[in-house]
């Protein structure tokens, strides 16, 4: 047996060397036996071709609407018209002068009485037409018996946090809103806690005193464009290659064992400040790598349920004070219970109505969720989703305005023709 301290110094080195090359050799083949692979090798770039090659594909939903807003974190551009081009059909959806969701029952001007609409993509509902919406569905219901105007102010990607400010907006901008009806989605939660969670826009967030216990709204101070810009124009800085990137890039290619140590590494300190992200991060330090994990870290780690029933009951008071009635309801598509079930407890505790889907949704999610061109199911409703939707709030919404409707909004039939003017 090899005595390693009896051993002079270079020998030392070259036995711990062979060693380590050793190890290193067998966690390589473990690796690619447990399925994991190296990068694939770039392609070589031919400069006769680049002419030639096919522009980039147009930017998705988000992307294209997003416009960076000072109070909101982001906004809906105005006057857009955007084709998703992910489904098929491309359904055209397009936005009012504020930025608001066309569809069925809408108009900014006017004095009819409103029903707003506010939430995420689930709410905006970009891969149907602006007819075909949840919102629009829900119009064509309630217009059969009120003449009614029904105001989609949804955002893809917003939390709760901007969901309250985009009400507190529309309130003081249409003092003829009556019902609020607020879609909550599973993510609204975190995604009220992190501001970069769709960078490089960036969103107001909730942070708590550890001191007092307080909660308080934390704004967007640097945006990655300026103010009232889309991101679309937003390039990350790119520094310079120093001779660790060629290290690097040489084991992604090489090594399955490193090409996924090297991603691990890029996950953890995506999330840390740098170059390429405006200086000021809000993101808690104690954010779980894994986005999966998130929802659970909000709840557990950062007082989840009390920050929900906080934003709630702010959106609850806002409304009461313009004379309008808030009303809840969660996204299901026939599957996940839970996140119904949690939104329906933050509303028992605050005091605000609660309107399940979850018994007029039987079937699997594949009946109600949108299909891409690739044949991918995509989380979000399709029409028979929005058509359900809107037959499953519909009720509620008749008898709310009903009880708080003057007999003047109440729609005229002609009897003799069965048809309403």
């Amino acid at each position: 047996m090899i005595d390693y301290m009896k051993l002079p110094l270079r020998k030392k080195l070259l036995f711990t060397a062979v060693t380590l090359a050793f190890t290193l050799l067998v966690l390589e083949g473990l690796t690619r036996l447990a399925g994991y692979e190296p990068a694939p090798a770039p392609p070589p770039v031919d400069a006769s071709q680049a002419a030639d090659s096919p522009p980039p594909p147009p930017p998705e939903a988000f992307g294209y609407y997003s416009i960076c807003d000072r109070h909101l974190g982001f906004r809906n551009r105005a006057n857009g018209s955007y084709h998703a081009h992910l489904f098929p059909g491309k359904p055209l959806s397009t936005t009012d002068e504020f930025g608001f969701r066309n569809g069925v029952g809408w108009s900014a001007k006017g004095t009819a009485p409103i029903v707003l609409f506010v939430g995420d993509s689930f709410t905006f509902c970009s891969e149907v037409p602006d007819d075909q919406t949840g919102p629009s569905e829900v119009a064509k219901l309630l217009r059969k018996e009120f003449d009614v105007r029904v105001l989609n102010a949804g955002v893809r990607g917003y939390s709760l946090l901007q969901v309250k400010r985009m009400t507190a907006e529309c309130l003081e901008r249409f003092p003829n809103i009556n019902v609020v009806v607020y879609t909550h989605c599973g993510n609204d939660l975190e995604e009220s806690l992190v501001a970069d969670v769709q960078y490089p826009a960036l969103a107001p967030v909730v942070v708590e005193d550890r001191q007092t216990g307080q909660f308080s709204e934390v704004e967007v101070a640097h945006p990655a464009v300026p103010w009232g810009e889309n991101f679309l124009t937003w390039r990350p800085a790119c520094p310079p290659p120093s001779r660790w990137s060629h290290v690097a890039a040489w084991l992604h290619v090489h090594s399955a064992l490193c090409h996924h140590c090297l991603l691990t590494l890029e996950r953890y300190f995506a999330r840390c400040p740098s170059r390429d992200k405006p200086m000021q991060q809000v993101e808690p330090p104690d954010l779980p790598i894994n986005r999966m994990h998130w929802h659970d870290w909000a709840k557990t780690k950062r007082h989840g349920d009390k920050i929900m029933c906080k934003l709630l009951a702010d959106m609850r008071e806002n409304c009461r004070s313009h004379g309008a009635e808030l009303l809840v309801t969660s996204v299901y598509t026939g599957l996940d219970k839970s996140t119904p079930k949690e939104c329906a407890e933050y509303c028992a505790q605050v005091g605000v109505p609660y309107m399940s889907l979850v018994e007029h949704f039987p079937l699997s999610s594949a009946a109600y969720t949108a299909v891409r061109c690739d044949g991918r199911y995509d989380p979000h409703y399709n029409a028979t989703g929005t058509k359900t939707y809107a037959a499953a709030l519909a009720p509620t919404l008749l008898e709310v305005l009903r009880n708080r409707l003057p007999k003047s909004a109440v729609r005229q039939t002609d009897v003799s023709q069965g048809k309403i003017p």
